[in-house]
């Protein structure tokens, strides 16, 4: 290799993932944090209830959290993250009404 030749520098490159993704990382363990507490709650249960408990999470509630995510971040990356999150401010706060 030539010493004019570019190369690529890690520290920057984390930086400028960072930048792009720093934002949403609140927002993806709040996607992430459902699964979280059913699984604690199929540490307290019976066996047979556990068992119904994880499949239930498998394949209800992961599928649609991490669908969602993926749309998310998507959205936040294309410039387009800032009407997503109003329209889900829009979504909680006619929930909470």
């Amino acid at each position: 290799m030539s010493s004019n030749s570019s190369h690529m520098h890690v520290g920057q490159l984390m930086k400028d993932a960072l930048t792009y993704t720093g934002p949403i990382y609140v927002s993806m363990l709040a996607f992430a944090f459902p699964s979280f507490i059913i699984s604690l709650l199929g540490l307290g249960m019976t066996p047979g209830a556990s068992v119904l408990v994880t499949v239930i999470n498998l394949f209800a509630i992961v599928p649609f959290v991490t669908g969602a995510a993926i749309f998310y971040v998507h959205q936040n990356l294309t410039n387009r993250g800032q009407l997503f999150q109003n329209r889900c401010r829009l979504l909680v706060n006619d929930l909470s009404n």
